[in-house]
């Protein structure tokens, strides 16, 4: 009796559906018929990779007071899950519960503080003339806003950030920043960066900044001394591409047995 494809594994809801997900647009947040708004879907379509892996642990360093640096960078070519891993820290942080079943499948033992407050930008989409503008306004801080003058101080994002753990998330900066031909503009928008991450170092506050840059081309993270971690997706070794493509084909396979030589279905995806 020939073995059936439905005796050895069980196809991912993606798969059956007929729509696998392509590729994460962080714009898509706010819109709820969009997979990236549900904190439940995009978790369930996350692999923990090395890179997203250090980014957890450094987040939960600096959360806890063990670590001064807080402004991470996810570096890679088109394609190799930057916007990704920056959603799927999104709603790790903002959704404790979802947060923390997926964690419990993967046998993780991040910890991460409730109530974290998080803003997005989508910069590219978006276009505002200065990066702080959407940031201020999603945090409800329309007030500091007005006070803002050449950009933000020092003292104006810790006002923006005292109250609890905040993350702010800027996505596509590289290439929003890129275009823009005033002198002054790029001076404005430079130095609120280099204010966002000194203060992101600070440790009274529990501030931490992700973004995404190609990974040739991240020089807007690294001018005016900006302190940021590079973490680089595309370096996943190639056995754990196999893991990423398995979790997103092929939901649990009954009965299987991992072994450190072959795996189908990675052991925190066993459900």
């Amino acid at each position: 009796m020939s073995t059936m494809i439905k005796d050895t594994a069980v196809i991912s809801k993606e798969v059956l559906s007929g729509e696998v997900f392509g590729s994460v647009k962080i714009y898509n947040l706010d819109d709820p018929s969009k997979v990236e708004s549900s904190a439940r879907r995009m978790l369930g379509m996350t692999y923990p990779t090395q890179a997203l892996q250090q980014a957890m642990m450094a987040i939960e360093e600096r959360m806890a007071g063990k670590r001064r640096q807080g402004a991470f960078v996810f570096a890679g070519d088109y394609g190799t899950g930057k916007s990704h891993s920056l959603l799927a820290l999104y709603h790790l942080l903002t959704s404790p519960d979802e947060g923390q079943r997926w964690l419990d499948r993967g046998g993780l033992s991040f910890g991460f503080p409730p109530g974290v407050q998080a803003a997005v930008s989508h910069l590219l989409i978006e276009d505002p003339d200065f990066a702080w503008e959407p940031i201020f306004s999603r945090l409800g801080r329309d007030d500091l806003l007005a006070e803002v003058r050449d950009h933000p101080t020092g003292e104006q994002i810790r006002q923006l950030a005292s109250d609890e753990s905040l993350v702010i998330i800027l996505d596509e900066l590289e290439s929003w920043f890129g275009p823009i031909k005033d002198v002054s503009r790029r001076e404005r928008n430079l130095n609120f960066l280099q204010n966002l991450t000194e203060m992101a170092q600070d440790p009274g506050l529990k501030l931490i900044v992700l973004g995404a840059a190609t990974s040739s081309c991240w020089g807007v993270w690294a001018a005016r001394g900006c302190s940021s971690k590079t973490l680089e997706p595309r370096r996943t070794r190639p056995k754990w591409c196999c893991f990423v493509c398995s979790r997103r084909l092929i939901g649990t396979r009954p009965g299987a047995r991992l072994t450190t030589t072959w795996r189908l279905t990675p052991p925190w995806a066993t459900r």
